[in-house]
């Protein structure tokens, strides 16, 4: 499975690390609209692209989690993932600590 996560921002890289130790071994890749971070590695994952590029690949294996502080920029993106790729972003809630 490859996850992906929609913002490379404060929200954004907090995620990877609950990542790994909640879904060892999964795939986790960022895509921002910010073309800087192409390519880049944000805390071991890579930016693989914009938002377009996300919605490319099969919705079967590859998750989406939005993570976004601006609530109608992060409804807008999952509205966007739900129609253009026919897929429904993930809810991830971290587990306690």
């Amino acid at each position: 499975m490859t996850i992906r996560i929609a913002g490379c921002g404060a929200q954004g890289r907090v995620i990877p690390d609950i990542l790994r130790a909640a879904r060892p071994g999964e795939d986790i890749e960022f895509v921002d609209d910010d073309q800087s971070l192409w390519g880049k590695s944000i805390d071991g994952a890579r930016v693989i692209g914009g938002l377009d590029r996300a919605l490319t690949g099969d919705p079967a294996v590859i998750e989406m989690i939005v993570a976004l502080g601006n609530p109608e920029l992060r409804l807008s993106i999952a509205e966007r993932i739900t129609v253009q790729a026919s897929a429904s972003p993930t809810r991830f809630i971290p587990p306690p600590s």
